[in-house]
């Protein structure tokens, strides 16, 4: 047994050797990390993590911190805080940061210096990513310009108080108007300050008085809304509200899991009272619900499975009983050509054919953008530079020929503007603008015969002949791959390498026999050839979208589209395909490419044409979260 003064010297030994420089050691370490901080979206917690960049040891935080800062638009410290992680930790600059530093410098107006680092991260492991696509858009100046062409009139609308004000609505029954605003509220939970930026959490106004010079303050939405995290993206003509709100009561953090509700007056009980769209869940976002004029159609945002990036718009089915309760069907994503890997966000219909978002993910001035889509055309474009600017942009909503949006500055305070756009601007920029005709080609002048010199004449035919087979072979290398013969297809897909762009390679649309699954025999072909490329090129994948025409009910017409996509993707499974690399989609009546509508007049050959599947293709990974 150890002598009392043994067990004494051993406890001391014990403080000094061991105990002492691991309290030193945590000490100096940070109680919660920048990036934990970041992760929880809690960025003025995040900077003030550190008192100085000199302690700060790991990349992740430096990164952290870069993030943070960029998130509350202290854009230049944010480059500063890379420049310097740059230097310290050189191998650990990855692609990630190499984006960060190409959406902060857009935001600063360094378009140069962006683009070069848009065209690294596009040559190498983002070349197949859906981001900055508009990059290969000839048109994409063409197409703004017609918008900036037309807008006028562009005004900020004062507001009395000092807050910050984004998000404008009108009730398309009274034209009053609704704006969230950040004011101070002492009440209740109302008293919870934003862990992103220090602010008061938004609330929902109402305002008659939008056309005055200066509004007044206006009063709140009834029945106050006892959420930290509120929003009105819109209102029906049946006098329901849409209100992302998050689904937790309370919550200690920023990083919310956003729902959709309809929030309306119920008769019955005499108040107003939230009702769930059916798309609420506990593993996925959903927000910014927004209905099309004639209240078939709706759009939200979405993280759920099948999105392609952060934050995805989502186009549905909807219907309403006689009580005004609503119903959700067939949504689907509308794809690579609207969303981006980073995050889109605040959908609106400007019409039923014409919708308007924001995104950070396109080829833009800065931050979020807004952006005009033609669901027909599936053409999209930029609203501009009298919209857009190299801050972040957002909230658009299109009310009689005058877009209201939302303006975050650098100084991270919120402002809400209009423009007059005429719809017709807007209608002309999102349609196809087609190619040049291709000069046609004069033909050789005749060789002159000149008897006296025979072996002459033969060789100047010989040349005139070789010089026009040129000239047809430089043509074909520059026509699009479905415009080939099935044979030089055939033999394009043979030498595919690693190179090879997936958009080069388009597919002619498929028809289908009237009210069959089958296609049209002239078309097996075509999924011949399908299918020699998808064995070629296993990271690539189909995209196929089935069609029917209008006649017939609607849900028969969505089964037989879905029977058509499935029938295409059997026959390619056949064929030796992986069923991993095709995904099979039917919409319906939902998109017809002409007027033939329910109750029109048409030819068999017009309806012909609604009874389509068109084939796109894609980079598995843009829906292989679908596949799951």
């Amino acid at each position: 047994m150890l002598k009392p003064e043994y067990i004494f010297l051993w406890i001391l030994f014990h403080l000094f050797a061991v105990e002492l420089p691991k309290n030193l050691a945590n000490r100096s370490k940070p109680k919660t990390p920048a990036y934990e901080q970041v992760m929880h979206m809690r960025y003025q917690k995040a900077l003030s993590v550190y008192k100085s960049l000199n302690d700060v040891k790991l990349a992740t935080e430096y990164r952290a911190i870069a993030t943070a800062l960029s998130k509350l638009n202290q854009n230049d410290s944010a480059i500063a805080v890379y420049e310097k992680m740059a230097l310290k930790f050189p191998n650990t600059i990855q692609n990630k940061d190499l984006l960060e530093l190409a959406l902060i410098s857009r935001k600063l107006g360094k378009y140069q210096y962006s683009d070069s680092l848009i065209a690294i991260l596009k040559a190498g492991e983002y070349s197949n990513l859906n981001i900055f696509d508009d990059v290969t858009d000839t048109n994409f100046h063409k197409r703004y310009k017609r918008i900036d062409s037309a807008a006028t009139n562009q005004k900020e609308i004062k507001f009395k108080s000092n807050s910050d004000h984004f998000g404008a609505v009108q009730d398309p029954k009274n034209k009053t108007w609704y704006y969230h605003a950040k004011d101070s509220i002492y009440d209740g939970l109302y008293n919870s300050i934003s862990n992103t930026d220090k602010k008061f959490y938004a609330q929902i106004y109402k305002v008659k008085n939008w056309s005055d010079s200066l509004i007044g303050n206006g009063s709140l939405l009834q029945d106050k809304v006892v959420h930290k995290y509120v929003e009105l993206s819109h209102i029906d003509s049946f006098g329901n509200y849409y209100i992302t709100m998050n689904n937790r009561f309370v919550n200690d953090s920023d990083k919310f899991l956003l729902q959709t509700y309809r929030y309306f007056y119920d008769t019955k009980r005499s108040k107003y009272v939230f009702e769930g769209l059916g798309l609420e869940q506990y593993s996925y976002n959903v927000s910014s619900f927004a209905l099309n004029a004639s209240r078939t159609k709706g759009m939200f945002c979405s993280d759920m499975p099948g999105a392609l990036g952060k934050s995805d718009i989502w186009i549905c089915d909807v219907s309403f009983n006689k009580d005004g309760e609503i119903t959700i069907s067939n949504q689907n994503n509308l794809g690579p050509k609207v969303n981006t890997i980073l995050a889109e966000a605040d959908p609106t219909f400007v019409t039923d054919e014409i919708i308007s978002f924001a995104s950070e993910g396109r080829l833009g001035f800065g931050g979020f953008d807004i952006y005009f889509y033609n669901l027909t055309t599936s053409e999209v474009v930029n609203a501009g530079k009298v919209i857009n600017t190299s801050n972040d942009e957002y909230f658009p909503r299109y009310y009689n020929e005058v877009l209201s949006y939302s303006v975050t500055n650098r100084f991270n305070n919120n402002s809400i503007y209009t423009v007059n756009i005429p719809f017709d601007s807007i209608y002309q920029a999102t349609q196809t603008i087609l190619p040049p005709p291709p000069i046609e080609e004069l033909p050789p002048p005749p060789v002159e015969i000149v008897v006296a010199s025979t072996t002459q004449t033969i060789q100047t035919t010989l040349d005139n002949v070789k010089k026009e087979s040129v000239n047809k072979y430089d043509y074909a290398k520059k026509m699009s791959f479905v415009l080939l013969s099935d044979s030089e297809r055939i033999e394009a897909i043979n030498k595919l390498d690693s190179t090879a762009n997936y958009k080069d390679y388009k597919f002619l649309t498929l028809f289908h026999v009237d009210n069959e699954f089958v296609i049209e025999k002239d078309f097996e072909k075509e999924l011949e050839i399908m299918a020699a490329l998808l064995t070629k090129r296993p990271d690539w994948g189909m995209e196929i979208r089935s069609y029917t025409d209008s006649r017939g009910p609607k849900v028969k017409n969505q089964k037989l589209s879905q029977s058509r996509a499935d029938y295409v993707a059997q026959y390619l499974e056949r064929k030796g395909v992986n069923p991993q690399q095709i995904l099979p989609i039917g919409y319906g009546e939902s998109m017809l490419i002409n007027h033939c509508a329910d109750g029109v007049p048409c030819t068999e050959e017009e309806h012909r044409q609604n009874r389509r599947t068109e084939l796109i293709v894609t980079p598995v990974f843009f829906w292989s979260k679908a596949k799951k």
